[in-house]
């Protein structure tokens, strides 16, 4: 009986050990979650790469459009493209839209 009173501590501390070494291999915050983080952070990382590119280009577009450097170009191009408006004398070509490029 002696012998069972003193193993009991030493399998609750085993017990524990086991159970925090789990999950602190496994666990939501474990080692092996670390590894999936990384490949997120850097997956998101690119999506930012491309959403900072977008923003840039769509800052020096709004500039172009301002007043003071205003693109005679540009406000012709997104008039025709806004009201679907063409010249009598522009050639349209009309595309079929690909499945695959809309969004």
């Amino acid at each position: 009986m002696k012998a069972i009173r003193r193993a009991i501590p030493t399998f609750f501390l085993a017990g524990l050990v086991v159970y925090f070494g789990y999950h602190g291999l496994s666990g939501d915050q474990g080692v092996l979650a670390w590894a999936g983080y990384k490949t997120h952070i850097s997956e998101l990382e690119s999506e930012l790469k491309v959403a900072r590119a977008e923003r840039r280009e769509l800052e020096d577009r709004a500039a172009r459009l301002r007043e003071s450097s205003l693109d005679l170009d540009l406000v012709d191009e997104r008039a025709r493209e806004i009201l679907n408006f063409a010249n009598p004398d522009d050639y349209v070509v009309r595309l079929e839209a690909d499945a695959s490029h809309v969004n």
